[in-house]
């Protein structure tokens, strides 16, 4: 509706979100939460338990948890990311992730917090230099990463891939490739960041192998 706050509208995608098919993204609803950490911090922690929290969520929550659970996974861009001139506003990137991880570490929301994070950073554009992830993005795996947000990023970006074709592993030797080379390039620099992207690398060549020995089984 024209003139209709966007925190309303935003509200309205989520109790909706369901209604929806999975690719849908819901605008307002995205925007407001990399605007907002304290909305952020409220759907992780409705969506997921505390640290030191190792029970089940009560049953009267479980719808509620499943939304929350659903707006975060619909996350898919960095926060000052612009969609329109596809550039990375850094001081509103670096002071969202900043309060995200305050607020998290205050609540004692740091490994659900890590898990979301490591997700929402494999969306990362490429960066002004012409190398994946942007420059922010690798200032986070360089001196503000965990090995639980660095294994969630790896998740995250090759569930990007979806369904693909069998090719005998040639899809994932291409793409084992494909991130081995710029894991070389960032390596000088960005040292950290290059062991994670090469992580993909191996990943996808193991992959790789895996395919070749179906195939292989599949003609015996």
């Amino acid at each position: 509706q024209e003139g209709m706050p966007e925190f309303e509208i935003a509200k309205l995608e989520l109790a909706y979100l369901r209604a929806f098919d999975h690719e849908f993204e819901p605008k307002f609803l995205v925007d407001q939460v990399l605007q907002r950490p304290m909305l952020y911090m409220e759907l992780l922690m409705t969506a997921y338990r505390s640290d030191d929290d190792h029970g089940e969520l009560p049953s009267q929550a479980n719808d509620h948890a499943g939304q929350a659970y659903e707006a975060l996974d619909r996350i898919q861009r960095i926060p000052g990311y612009d969609v329109g001139n596809k550039t990375v506003e850094d001081s509103k990137f670096e002071k969202w992730f900043a309060d995200v991880n305050e607020l998290a570490k205050s609540s004692g929301y740091t490994h659900a917090n890590d898990i979301i994070l490591g997700r929402i950073l494999s969306f990362a554009p490429i960066g002004k230099d012409g190398i994946w992830p942007a420059e922010c993005v690798r200032r986070v795996f360089e001196t503000a990463s965990s090995a639980t947000l660095e294994r969630h990023f790896v998740i995250g970006k090759r569930n990007q891939r979806g369904v693909c074709n069998v090719t005998g592993g040639r899809g994932e030797d291409e793409l084992a490739d494909q991130y081995a080379s710029i894991a070389d390039k960032l390596q000088l620099l960005y040292p950290k960041t290059s062991a994670v992207v090469r992580q993909l690398s191996e990943d996808y060549r193991s992959d790789a192998k895996h395919e070749r020995a179906r195939e292989l089984k599949g003609f015996i």
